[in-house]
């Protein structure tokens, strides 16, 4: 299995914005991937290792629906592989970030993605919710359920797995400040 350290970026060229991928090697050099999106701005990604090595990143970019694309390690560098931009059509705010970790525990049998988003449409930012996706054979995601965090203003979010298994966030609830949520993975179950 190739390990490596992983982070998103993007560049801000000439008023436009593309996220990509940035890695370093066994020899500690640096090196960065293709852009995120062909010719869609896209901006502060969240990336998720899949099981099969496979990274999926996740962008802000000016969809209402959940946009992913995923890169595959070629032996030597990380490339665009079969999901390129894909819609989820799940619905999430414009211009706003988001958080994804993988989940460390099957769901239904299953890996999972936990995501974190405003879904307010367009681009408010309000109604904060957490998403509870599942990986097929194929990587192809579905929704398995949601959870609304607040009704209110909700904007940047970063999400962790604790050692017990809960979902712990930290998201920003407006006038500069943040609010910190753990809950039980067990409270996104049907």
């Amino acid at each position: 299995a190739n390990r490596h350290m992983i982070f998103t970026a993007y560049e801000h060229t000439s008023g436009y914005e593309r996220c990509c991928l940035i890695w370093m090697d066994q020899d500690a050099d640096w090196h960065r991937s293709e852009n995120a999106t062909w010719d869609t701005w896209s901006s502060e990604g969240t990336a998720v290792v899949l099981s099969d090595g496979t990274v999926r990143v996740f962008y802000r970019d000016n969809s209402t629906t959940l946009r992913y694309t995923d890169y595959e390690w070629n032996g030597t560098e990380y490339i665009r592989g079969r999901q390129v931009e894909v819609d989820t059509g799940i619905p999430k705010t414009a211009c706003n970030q988001l958080s994804a970790i993988r989940y460390s525990r099957p769901v239904n049998g299953k890996d999972a993605i936990i995501l974190s988003t405003a879904d307010g449409g367009g681009r408010s930012r309000s109604n904060g919710t957490i998403y509870l996706l599942t990986l097929e054979d194929d990587t192809s995601m579905s929704l398995f359920s949601s959870c609304h965090i607040t009704i209110g203003y909700y904007a940047y979010s970063c999400g962790t797995e604790l050692l017990d298994g809960d979902f712990a966030l930290l998201y920003e609830c407006g006038d500069a400040s943040i609010t910190y949520q753990k809950m039980s993975v067990k409270n996104l179950l049907p």
